[in-house]
């Protein structure tokens, strides 16, 4: 991504983040999902995520909106109310990451899926598989116990 490319995009987060668009969630999801199946009728449910398209803040001031208008709290937003459950559904356990070798260009390690990769020290900040955890069946029952269900998986699992 080009400097002028990254300038555009933080330029259009700052203008989404400055907009702090209210949300009012309230609706439950049975009347949520009737109404968004045509199954019952009843006001719109406006569910604009990211707030107005960038520029159109000053449109719609030129045209008289008000503050509130413009961050979307003149308007009942209704979204239907979610919960959510801190469940770890990847990898747990195995050993610790170790390096293997160090060179002036890379460092070469052991991840704790057991596969080698190769970090490169001037271009890369993500290390570089170089081989995989699983190249047969016995490797792969080696690695399942890592991912099988247990109580520990939900909380900070």
């Amino acid at each position: 991504m080009s400097a002028s490319d990254r300038k555009l995009m933080k330029s259009i987060l700052d203008n989404h983040n400055a907009l702090s668009v209210k949300k009012q969630m309230g609706i439950r999801q049975e009347p949520y999902l009737d109404y968004m199946t045509f199954q019952a009728a009843g006001p719109p449910l406006i569910t604009e995520i990211f707030g107005p398209l960038v520029g159109l803040p000053d449109e719609w001031r030129a045209q008289g909106a008000s503050s509130e208008e413009i961050d979307l709290s003149a308007f009942t937003y209704r979204a239907p109310l979610m919960a959510s459950v801190s469940v770890n559904t990847g990898w747990r356990g195995g050993p610790e990451p170790r390096i293997l070798e160090e060179t002036e260009d890379a460092v070469l390690g052991l991840d704790r899926y057991g596969r080698r990769t190769k970090l490169f020290k001037k271009t890369a900040s993500l290390p570089h598989p170089i081989d995989y955890p699983v190249g047969s069946m016995d490797e792969w029952l080696a690695l399942k116990p890592h991912y099988l269900f247990d109580e520990g998986r939900f909380g900070d699992g």
